[in-house]
Formats: structure tokens, C-alpha cells, sequence
């Protein structure tokens, strides 16, 4: 499978799981030690970088007015490794991106481009 279409089957699997359009809502709200976030878009960059990139976009009540940007590249997926579990990791390390990374959130931000965390 070309790392395209692995990075297409997460996204198909990873978009609904982090946006949740079956209960009407546009992004994902989420709390963990106080830390509020909400999931804007998921999506796949296949030209920007110079390769293609799974791409979640969240805000945060912390740092208001500013977005942030979280990557994962095809070459962090493990080959070969059925879509549903590639999701489940990449979902898992997102959050523990999020929720769990002992820096947060970039003390300053722009308010102008997305601040990429990862």
C-alpha cells in the first residue's frame, strides 16, 4: 500500500472519531488537568510540506484566537499495520500530544498561521 493511501484510510477512520459529525458537531471539546481544546479540522496535505501529511487543526481556550497544528507524516505509521490500529495510535499519541505533554501549549502564539506543535 503506497504511503498515500495509508495516510488516506487513518484519515477516513481519524476524521469522524476527532470531529464527531454524527452528534451535530463541527470539532471535538475535550477538558483533561484543565487543559480545554477543541479539534477544528483533520485533514490530508499532500503538497505543502513536500510530502504528504495527515494534518489535525485544534484551538484552545488557553490561547485564544490562536491555532494549532499537529502533523503526522507517512513514514511514522507502522507498515503494513491494518488502518483501524494505525488510527487508534495515531489518535492516542495526538491526545497524549495535547493532553498529557508536560510543556502545553507555546507560551506565545500567532495569531496570523497555524503554530505547529508537531
Amino acid at each position: 500500500m503506497s504511503e498515500l493511501n495509508s495516510l488516506e484510510n487513518v484519515l477516513a477512520e481519524l476524521r469522524p472519531l476527532l470531529l464527531k459529525p454524527e452528534e451535530g458537531r463541527t470539532g471535538t471539546e475535550n477538558e483533561y488537568s484543565g487543559r480545554n481544546y477543541r479539534v477544528e479540522d483533520v485533514y490530508l496535505d499532500a503538497e505543502s510540506f513536500g510530502r504528504p501529511l495527515l494534518v489535525i487543526l485544534y484551538t484552545s481556550e488557553m490561547s485564544p484566537g490562536c491555532t494549532f497544528g499537529y502533523r503526522i507524516a507517512a513514514e511514522d505509521l507502522i507498515p503494513d499495520l491494518e488502518a483501524s490500529l494505525q488510527t487508534t495510535i495515531v489518535w492516542a499519541n495526538f491526545l497524549e500530544h495535547v493532553e498529557g505533554s508536560a510543556e502545553g501549549l507555546p507560551k506565545e502564539c500567532s495569531t496570523e498561521a497555524i503554530n505547529w506543535t508537531m
